[in-house]
């Protein structure tokens, strides 16, 4: 491990067995004890940390809502996909958050109480929210701009329960007016909800998934019909194609860059944002490569098959460090790539949660595909913990046991 929060994760593993392991190790265990914390807070300070990068849009939105409605078990916070935006909900109050602003708010106008296991769904396109949801085996919905205006609504079925681990597939609002989500763009004011497949684009052309045989593609497809043609790949993914080596398409993203999302921390070339995803050669020196459209390459070790997850990108943060970031299921892990210590992880986040002890500061980690929102904080503090030594690090870590035992000693007190 590189980091604290790696660390702690280590330690966990290893706790079920520490009624045994100074019986067995009592060597492996001493030196367990005697590890000098310091260097490693240290080399976790200087190689980033999540909560050097913010979107104060989104706390704001945040804010809001625990303004306005309450917290408790039955009403926690729901969180919908609108790429660039979020759609966030609790209760009777819906904010769609964009990457520089709130895009809306909106109080909803529901004429029967769902059940708790059936909560309202949405889409966001034209600048209208579509609130969806099922009552008695029919599905309803009606446009933010109407709300008196309930309809029957057609198309692709909502989910049956909230499933609170996923916001949806990334969608792609189009130039012109509606969103791209696999089948026909999705209009203001439309009855029929199109299918949800992954999609990619460019902001001229778009793809959808497919497959060919038992083969994952992506198939050149039309909005305004939701027709799709043949199988090719944007530009962008052409580029990360070499001799001997394979492209992960299932893994690919290409977004069409939207304002706001210039200065996304994983690059962009100024039109699209996204990535290639490629392993080459086997045995020792099979490794998979992550490309972003700056130029930008980062590499994971994938010797005799060991699984690392999926890269997605080195993450610029202020002061010059880029650590790696790799998807593993639902979560998301930091990684350094020093070239004398190889690989090592930081920490790890949960997409649609708080940040944890890796980053405490941070209320919702938003899915990966919306961390090119990501802004700095605060530039001259990235660049202290930069420069900080170990020695620093050591006068941080006995300032907190200090203060520690000072609280011990207040609520014995109290107590």
């Amino acid at each position: 491990a590189a980091g604290l929060a790696a660390a702690r994760a280590a330690l966990e593993r290893l706790n079920p067995f520490r009624g045994i392991a100074a019986r067995i190790n009592p060597a492996a265990v001493a030196r367990a004890a005697a590890f000098d914390v310091a260097p490693l807070l240290g080399n976790t300070l200087r190689a980033g940390l999540p909560d050097e990068l913010g979107w104060p849009a989104l706390d704001e939105a945040l804010r809001r809502l625990d303004a306005e409605t309450r917290r408790d078990r039955e009403d926690t916070l729901t969180v919908h996909e609108a790429w660039p935006a979020l759609i966030l909900a609790r209760r009777h109050k819906v904010i769609v958050v964009g990457p520089q602003d709130i895009l809306l708010e909106h109080d909803l106008r529901l004429p029967v109480e769902p059940d708790r296991r059936q909560r309202p769904s949405f889409r966001y396109t034209d600048g209208e929210l579509l609130v969806m949801w099922r009552q008695d085996d029919k599905q309803y919905g009606y446009w933010s701009a109407r709300p008196a205006e309930v309809f029957p609504l057609g198309g692709e079925k909502l989910p049956h329960w909230y499933g609170g681990g996923d916001a949806g597939e990334t969608s792609i609002p189009l130039p012109d007016g509606g969103r791209v989500t696999g089948g026909r763009a999705l209009h203001a004011g439309d009855t029929v909800l199109p299918p949800a497949r992954r999609v990619l684009g460019d902001g001229t052309s778009y793809w959808r998934q497919g497959r060919q045989g038992t083969r994952q593609v992506w198939l050149e497809y039309d909005p305004a019909t939701g027709e799709h043609g043949r199988a090719s790949l944007p530009a962008f993914l052409r580029s990360g194609i070499r001799d001997g080596a394979t492209l992960l398409q299932q893994h690919c993203a290409v977004l069409p860059l939207q304002p706001g999302l210039e200065d996304s921390p994983f690059g962009t070339d100024g039109t699209v944002l996204g990535r290639w995803v490629r392993t080459e050669d086997d045995g020792d020196e099979a490794r998979t490569t992550v490309g972003t459209p700056d130029g930008r390459t980062a590499t994971l070790p994938t010797a005799h098959g060991r699984a690392w997850g999926v890269p997605v990108g080195a993450l610029r943060l202020p002061g010059g460090v880029e650590p790696l970031v790799v998807t593993h299921y639902r979560q998301v892990a930091l990684y350094t790539t020093d070239d004398t210590t190889g690989v090592r992880e930081l920490g790890r986040l949960t997409p649609l949660e708080r940040g944890g002890e890796f980053a405490a500061g941070t209320r919702l980690v938003p899915p990966v595909d919306f961390w090119h929102a990501l802004r700095p904080r605060d530039e001259n503090a990235s660049a202290l913990l930069r420069a900080l030594s170990d020695e620093q690090a050591e006068e941080l870590l006995q300032a907190g046991v200090q203060a520690l035992a000072e609280r011990r000693a207040r609520i014995a007190a109290a107590a």
